[in-house]
């Protein structure tokens, strides 16, 4: 008897170790396969992200630089109406976005966007080819030039929205793909995709301080654009789920985490994309992608200002100068890349959107001290700042629309109608206190600073991770 209990308990561990070697190595091979898709969706993010880098080497390095180029042609508010345009129609086009992003792949999606971006910066060397004797002239009159200027930046400004709500879609679904890290994913992006200010400046600063022609600068970026364009009907093919419209209204009820990507109505898609905004959840996100299009009009158009009121020297010089801010800019774009993205796998996300808004509001302090002061060098402590923390608050942003709104393409078309609005009415206000004294354009946007600092701050309380979308709320 002892001998058979013996046997049938040696039998059952035989049988429970097996067991637990089979459910060890199901595991081992279930982690084998998490780490390979893992990496495969790495490699395509970067390779999407390096498409990105080339276009806004082109784009980037033309928008900065743009009103001061301009203005070496007579043209005194030619870049900063450009600018104006391309926000306003971003605006506009990311309401209705998703009808386009849903009826094509992104294949097709990205390389047609780009190529607005591409008539922009193209649109340069028309401006640089009628010179100041005869810009009165057939196509070189005025009309001609500021027509053709705006055509092209309304043309940008409408492929924007199609361009940055299809990046949206296109990491949500790489986001349904894995598990963890996704900080990580989102920080090789845009940690990449930045890093066009660094390459871009740097080249910008190369050729203005070798040639005399303007021109050359806008043909150099346009090849660069145009490449861009090809590159991105190479990126890797990923599927777009489509659900019923039956699905659809019982995920919403159920608050399911399932990508969608079906038509509706494209007055009931504005419909939701308003609704949305309108959500009490959504206002602490609503102010930091505001606060995010309020800093980059800023870094665009009125850090210029801050360095000609540090700097002697007609428009050229000043170029040369501004090129130098803005290298370092860029270098701390990428730096703001790597470190939200390490930074995201391990504090909770809300928390780093408060510190964003500090961060800008420091920026501001530094600014009114570079207008009392003059001081060059101060030029470079607000451009790292300001750099950081634009790619900071993309990468952030990105991932509380995954772990928040995971999903919903509309939470991209809201993200960036808020962006487009908020840096369209900058540039609006920087225009129109042209004549007045610098500390007013600046203390308004220090304003808009608090108000979205203490906004943010809420995040936590009203941002939780768990509380997804519901026929409530959206």
């Amino acid at each position: 008897m002892i001998k058979e209990n013996s046997q049938k308990s040696s039998k059952q561990m035989k049988s429970h170790q097996i067991e637990q070697l089979q459910t060890q190595s199901a595991f081992d091979d279930d982690q084998e396969n998490e780490s390979r898709v893992f990496e495969q969706q790495k490699k395509n993010v970067r390779y999407l992200a390096f498409c990105y880098l080339a276009l806004f080497v082109a784009f980037n390095s033309t928008q900065n630089l743009v009103s001061t180029l301009f203005k070496q042609q007579g043209f005194q508010y030619l870049g900063l109406i450009s600018l104006f345009f391309i926000y306003f129609f971003f605006a506009i086009s990311s309401l209705f976005a998703k009808t386009l992003i849903g009826k094509y792949s992104y294949k097709h999606i990205f390389p047609l966007s780009s190529l607005g971006y591409t008539s922009f910066v193209l649109s340069g060397i028309w401006v640089c080819s009628c010179s100041n004797d005869n810009q009165n002239e057939g196509s070189c009159s005025p009309f001609m030039i500021y027509f053709i200027v705006i055509l092209c930046s309304s043309l940008c400004g409408i492929c924007s929205g199609t361009l940055w709500v299809g990046q949206g879609g296109y990491m949500e679904c790489v986001f349904a793909l894995i598990k963890h890290n996704k900080g990580t994913i989102s920080g090789v992006f845009w940690s990449i995709r930045q890093s066009s200010h660094l390459i871009g400046n740097v080249s910008a600063m190369i050729i203005l301080n070798t040639i005399d022609n303007n021109i050359y600068f806008f043909i150099y970026m346009g090849i660069i654009a145009l490449t861009a364009s090809g590159m991105f009907y190479f990126i890797a093919t990923i599927e777009k789920p489509k659900r019923s419209h039956h699905e659809i209204k019982q995920q919403l009820l159920q608050e399911s985490t399932q990508i969608i990507r079906q038509e509706l109505p494209l007055k009931e898609q504005v419909s939701r994309v308003l609704r949305l905004m309108k959500s009490l959840k959504f206002q602490p996100f609503l102010f930091l992608n505001l606060l995010s299009g309020v800093a980059q009009a800023f870094s665009s158009g009125f850090l210029r200002n801050l360095v000609k009121e540090s700097v002697e020297g007609d428009e050229r010089i000043v170029s040369q100068s501004l090129s130098f801010v803005l290298i370092t800019f860029g270098i701390f774009e990428y730096l703001g890349g790597v470190i939200s993205g390490y930074l995201i796998n391990r504090i909770n996300v809300y928390y780093l959107a408060t510190i964003s808004t500090l961060a800008i509001l420091l920026g501001l302090l530094l600014s009114f001290i570079g207008l009392l002061t003059k001081i060059y060098a101060i030029c470079f402590l607000i451009s790292s700042i300001f750099g950081f923390i634009d790619c900071y608050i993309n990468n952030i942003s990105q991932v509380i629309c995954n772990n928040d709104y995971k999903g919903f393409i509309e939470v991209f078309q809201a993200q960036r109608l808020v962006f487009a609005i908020s840096n369209t009415c900058t540039q609006v206000i920087l225009l129109l206190l042209t004549d007045s004294p610098e500390y007013t354009f600046l203390s308004i946007v220090f304003i808009i600073a608090l108000v979205s600092n203490f906004i943010v701050s809420l995040f936590p309380i009203l941002g939780q991770k768990d509380h997804g979308l519901s026929k409530h709320s959206f």
